[in-house]
């Protein structure tokens, strides 16, 4: 593992005595793994051969979402994906398949991004990517990987929709048994205790393996599991460390080489939750004039995801969507040369539109910025409010969902706070542009 990036979103809610990061209205899944994807990427200079990813639900298997990600990442359309889903705990199953693909010598590298809408519950929402690659440079390497575990009913959903927790003084024995069995398997029980745990009745699980209370980390789902192999080899004083990653009925203990030098590859990792604001766009889900499956949106679809528009060879004046300009406005030229976007602007104008269809919510800010390439880019925001919005402030373009399409996700560029602004708080990543990098 050379490289590494993450995402959490920058919004929480109370959940009794503690907070979990919740995403914004026109968050999910997918903008979470693109926002980490993008954050690796900025760590990696060399080519990606494959992308592998790792989802909490299964229904995000079979939809358009993982060729949403690899275009949105900036990766080449014959890069090889795979799509992973279940338990906390199918990111580890995706680092292995990883690593064994590299090890093996069929690829060079594999991009692994393990992504979490949250629960809004229990579960914190957020993504991780890790760099898996044939190199010289200094990384993180995972070794033996060892599990225990039984037939145990912990959370659930019913047929109706109706969450059911199981009892957490039953689930806490058995989950730290599990833990201590796998944690045998791997070391002898007088070697270092694990780095990090994570996962179900982590507190319970590091307690009995003999970790203190900073090795314990928020649950984040199937992202944790990284995240966690992240912390221990941040914060890894030798050459080797031990994670444990927990679900209701299985236990994984996993061993972690670390190189000397490491440490700087690595991103800002979240700890604890914060006093976040609560989210502040709505789910909504506008009816849309023209169907996803047309072939405006086919056409678009990656210069949208890219925010690549075109150059003019004559007279150097660029045009966005490429696809829809196809004569240059100012010279009336053809020839045209791919030019990507900044992402990074300031309001040059705004307006806050109250009076919108069904579907779109109580108000939209429309904002028009001058990118600091000189181009303008007209486009709603995420996660801003009225007060937030002001001619001059600084903004940048990420990628959000607009809308459903008979239930398949639509994507478009929206304008958020500059990734600075958030640092400490949302996104762990660099105010650097993604690359194309295949």
């Amino acid at each position: 593992m050379v490289a590494a990036g993450s995402y959490t979103p920058s919004f929480s809610v109370r959940r009794g005595r503690h907070r979990v990061l919740v995403a914004n209205g026109d968050e999910d899944a997918v903008t979470l793994a693109i926002e980490a994807a993008q954050d690796c990427l900025t760590r990696y200079e060399g080519p990606v051969d494959e992308l592998h990813l790792a989802f909490a639900r299964p229904e995000l298997v079979n939809g358009p979402q993982a060729e949403i990600v690899r275009e949105a990442a900036g990766l080449d359309a014959g890069v090889t994906v795979s799509v992973s889903a279940g338990d906390s705990l199918a990111g580890l199953a995706a680092l292995a398949a990883a690593m064994n693909a590299v090890q093996a010598g069929r690829v060079r590298s594999v991009l692994l991004v393990a992504t979490e809408s949250g629960d809004s519950e229990r579960v914190s929402a957020g993504a991780v990517a890790v760099l898996v690659a044939d190199s010289d440079a200094p990384a993180l390497r995972p070794g033996a990987q060892r599990s225990a575990g039984d037939v145990v009913y912990g959370n659930w959903t019913d047929g109706d929709g109706v969450r059911h927790l199981g009892d957490g003084r039953y689930l806490d024995r058995y989950v730290a048994d599990h833990a201590k069995a796998a944690l045998a398997a791997l070391i002898a029980m007088d070697g270092p205790p694990p780095a990090a745990v994570t996962g179900v009745a982590a507190a319970a699980v590091a307690t009995a393996c003999g970790s203190d209370r900073s090795a314990v980390l928020p649950d984040r789902g199937v992202a944790g599991p990284l995240l966690a192999v992240l912390a221990a080899g941040s914060a890894a004083t030798g050459s080797a460390a031990t994670v444990v990653a927990t679900t209701a009925s299985r236990a994984v203990a996993l061993s972690i080489e670390v190189d000397a030098g490491t440490r700087p590859l690595l991103p800002t990792l979240p700890g604890p939750v914060p006093e976040l604001p609560e989210p502040i766009d709505v789910r909504s889900s506008p009816p849309l004039s023209l169907p996803g499956s047309s072939p405006f949106f086919r056409r678009s679809a990656r210069e949208l995801l890219r925010l690549e528009g075109a150059r003019c060879d004559g007279c150097g004046h660029v045009v966005f969507p490429p696809s829809q300009r196809t004569i240059c406005p100012s010279c009336h030229g053809y020839g045209f040369t791919p030019a990507p976007l900044s992402r990074t602007g300031r309001v040059y104008t705004f307006i806050v539109n109250r009076f919108l269809p069904t579907g779109f919510g109580d108000q939209m800010i429309l904002v028009l910025a001058e990118l600091d390439d000189g181009s303008r880019y007209w486009a709603p925001t995420s996660g801003m409010g009225p007060d937030e919005v002001e001619i001059g402030a600084a903004v940048e373009l990420r990628v959000r969902r607009f809308t459903d399409d008979g239930g398949a996700p639509v994507y478009a560029m929206k304008f958020v706070p500059p990734r600075t602004a958030r640092d400490g708080a949302g996104s762990t990543g660099a105010t650097t542009e993604s690359r194309n990098v295949a």
